[in-house]
């Protein structure tokens, strides 16, 4: 079993900054671990140990909210026994957001339609304005939602540039959004898309190629 974690190195205080804590094997394969048994403890300016969940992404998350400015550290422990240290430096002046930093760029399949049933995607890339160089942002931190016939919810996945997945269930117009920590980055709002419906679509094609009957052939 192995273990490591993701978030970030530095935050404004009075404002909850997650980490994700990976268990996998040895070929980087998920494997379950107990939420009991990992604990966290954070030193510096404050001490306390945030509790431990298992996210929807099959992670472990734990959110540091710190009340004053300064370092603190950060050690995670899995039934007692030491993993890692890290430190985050809270300040009290909340930094330019980092999606503000970002230039997100979206193409596929998945915001144009499709068919309902089939599971339809498309690329999501995180640049960062100032460098040019991939954005530190992660796939727990994005999320694609959509809304129409039905309210659902997609599924991000990779390292950058990310893979959005979903499928519907129920033809029409639907409306596609992105959202990073909760907020749309769609520029120009959600985007329309139409899926329709697989049966009449199939239907169509059996009409447009149904051969002439005997009788026809004989006029």
């Amino acid at each position: 079993m192995e273990f490591s974690m993701k978030g970030h190195d530095s935050g404004p205080i009075n404002h909850k900054t997650q980490f994700h804590i990976y268990v996998t094997d040895r070929n980087k394969n998920s494997l379950h671990a107990n939420t009991n048994d990992f604990k966290v403890r954070i030193s510096g300016p404050r001490a306390f140990s945030p509790g431990v969940g298992k996210t929807p992404s099959g992670t472990y998350a734990f959110n540091l909210d710190p009340p004053v400015p300064g370092r603190y550290g950060i050690e995670v422990y899995h039934q007692d026994e030491f993993l890692f240290k890290e430190y985050f430096d809270a300040h009290d002046r909340k930094p330019e957001s980092i999606e503000t930093l970002t230039q997100f760029d979206m193409d596929g399949v998945g915001l144009k339609g499709g068919k309902v049933g089939e599971t339809v995607e498309f690329a999501i890339k995180a640049t960062d304005i100032r460098t040019g160089a991939r954005a530190d942002i992660y796939a727990q931190d994005l999320a694609v939602r959509l809304s129409g016939k039905s309210n659902l919810t997609g599924r991000v996945s990779g390292n950058g540039p990310f893979t959005a997945l979903y499928s519907v269930t129920i033809p029409g117009y639907y409306y596609v959004d992105v959202l990073y920590q909760g907020k749309s980055i769609m520029e120009h709002g959600p985007t329309k898309v139409l899926f329709e419906d697989r049966a009449s679509s199939n239907s169509t094609i059996c009409l447009l190629y149904t051969s002439p009957s005997p009788r026809d052939r004989q006029k």
